[in-house]
């Protein structure tokens, strides 16, 4: 899952897109999306997209977060640098798998 989010900061610059706010997901994740948006009140502000991160172009944007489904993490990040401005911001949110437990489970650490 990849989201681009284009916000003001609290400095002066030019925004890669200072009105427009993305969030943009798998074709299953769009549905959750606009409910949480609706459920928040944030329809109006927020826009809920489509988008394979893989094959499909990332937009411009002043921040892009990214969580979840990383496998191939250098080719997203190569991706979102490629549409960042020199001020723009990445963050990776991304669980990994600690120590397998006794019980055979494997806990989770973010």
């Amino acid at each position: 899952m990849a989201r681009a989010i284009s916000e003001r900061a609290r400095y002066d610059r030019p925004f890669a897109a200072p009105a427009k706010r993305n969030t943009f997901d798998l074709a299953d994740g769009q549905p959750i999306a606009e409910r949480r948006l609706r459920q928040y009140n944030l329809g109006g502000r927020i826009t809920a997209d489509t988008m394979d991160s893989f094959s499909d172009e990332f937009p411009k944007a002043d921040i892009i977060t990214m969580g979840t489904n990383l496998e191939n993490k250098k080719m997203l990040i190569a991706k979102a640098y490629c549409v960042l401005p020199p001020r723009g911001a990445l963050v990776a949110i991304e669980a990994t798998v600690s120590v397998q437990t006794r019980d055979g489970s494997l806990p989770l650490s973010a």
